[in-house]
């Protein structure tokens, strides 16, 4: 909220003027921290539940892709390029949900040449390939490494990986 917003909410609140649009909102907004704990726990533990309801959808959404794909009246349904209508007349009688319908859709538009329904199946499906790159370089050179050894010295006290006092750098 900005500062013209944030002055709108406290001439709102004081009674200076009426709220208009969305403004009428903010009357009825309140911060959990200024809520009993009991309401804002209630809150919380609400948006939590919504929270795993998504992540269980977009789990079942692959799991349901995968079903979709092995379900050999499906395929035969998708490989003849049907029209959705008879997809949805097999996802009724096997009572499946709007999302086998959404999925069937766009299995036949893979079919039919579109790229990002093909791209959408198999990514939905868990066979996204991966964009990562190794890069492998020596990024130390020598007189990196001869820098480091000198200072690893000087804070050891002088030692040498051996232990020994290493005099040759005392003149220095």
């Amino acid at each position: 909220m900005g500062a013209k917003e944030k002055q709108a909410y406290k001439d709102i609140k004081a009674g200076k003027r009426e709220p208009v649009g969305t403004e009428k909102g903010w009357l009825n907004m309140k911060p959990l921290t200024e809520r009993p704990e009991e309401e804002a726990r209630a809150i919380r533990q609400k948006a939590a539940e919504a929270t795993h309801r998504i992540k269980a959808a977009k789990k079942n959404m692959k799991e349901e892709l995968l079903a979709m794909l092995d379900d050999e009246e499906i395929a035969k349904a998708l490989a003849k390029e049907v029209d959705i209508t008879a997809i949805r007349a097999l996802a009724q009688e096997k009572g499946t949900s709007l999302q086998t319908l959404i999925l069937a859709s766009m299995g036949l538009q893979a079919i039919a040449g579109n790229v990002k329904a093909a791209d959408f199946v198999r990514d939905t499906a868990g066979y996204k390939p991966t964009d990562k790159q190794e890069i492998v370089a020596d990024i130390m050179t020598d007189a990196d490494r001869a820098l480091l050894e000198k200072v690893s010295r000087r804070i050891t006290g002088n030692r040498t990986e051996s232990g020994v006092k290493d005099t040759s750098e005392e003149s220095e």
